[in-house]
């Protein structure tokens, strides 16, 4: 497999696979399929959706996409932070430099149940936090740009949050001014009510969860979703999970 990124001046298919061909010194083109970043393969009718910057995968062989593909489009620069369902790590995509979130899941054992999609507790609760933020779209919530299964590994590419974490903003200030208090509270109000709306519960929410988008610290996002849940009705929620300072008292008595 390779990894290519897509001239502007193409338009089809067949010109598309001579292009690579040429690249990369190959006679021979015609087994040559094409996939986009999501591992679907284009035709003719898919090029004019295309933009210039798309990065695509190129199988010179015909083989099915393979997600090693995704991984090889970024390089880990530092480990970040590990928790119960996963580490997170910083890394920069090679074509472009930008930084992104990456986080690993071991699923283990567990993997033939995603392979296979079959409804399972252990393949919700590896996946849930990816189908989660690829459907919310909120300024506040951070955005996942892939996920994917690569041998036992499932991945989360999310952008990257620069400005730190609300722990160590707080630690840093002391004390909150009235207004600096009311702009971050209004940002965490405005994504846990998006949410709630979406029928989902975060399950952490906590000042390491919270991070400021860049370095001015003006806007923040939430982050880890990995222990979030379904809300169903006026049910109480009976889950014992979360960072125990930060756990509502309805949950533990």
């Amino acid at each position: 497999m390779a990894i290519i990124r897509i001239p502007s001046t193409i338009n089809s298919i067949r010109r598309l696979r001579d292009y690579i061909a040429s690249e990369i010194k190959i006679k021979n083109s015609t087994e040559m399929i094409i996939y986009n970043f999501k591992g679907f393969e284009l035709d003719d009718s898919d090029i004019n959706y295309l933009n210039n910057d798309d990065v695509l995968c190129a199988s010179l062989d015909g083989r099915a996409f393979d997600s090693v593909n995704y991984i090889n489009m970024y390089e880990i620069i530092k480990n970040v932070k590990a928790g119960g369902y996963g580490k997170v790590y910083i890394a920069a995509n090679v074509f472009t430099g930008e930084k992104v979130a990456l986080k690993k899941i071991d699923t283990g054992n567990l993997c033939k149940y995603m392979l296979l999609n079959l409804a399972s507790e252990e393949s919700y609760n590896i996946s849930r936090e990816a189908v989660y933020l690829e459907s919310f779209k909120h300024r506040n919530i951070v955005k996942v740009l892939q996920s994917f299964l690569l041998d036992n590994i499932f991945c989360i590419i999310m952008e990257y949050a620069r400005g730190g974490e609300l722990t160590t903003f707080l630690k840093s200030r002391g004390m909150l001014s009235e207004n600096e208090a009311k702009r971050i509270f209004k940002q965490i109000h405005d994504a846990v009510k998006y949410i709630h709306s979406k029928n989902v519960i975060h399950r952490d929410l906590n000042p390491n969860n919270i991070l400021f988008l860049d370095e001015n610290q003006e806007n923040i996002v939430i982050i880890d979703f990995g222990i979030s849940g379904s809300y169903t009705g006026n049910v109480k929620e009976k889950i014992n999970a979360g960072t125990v300072k930060f756990v509502p008292p309805e949950v533990i008595y």
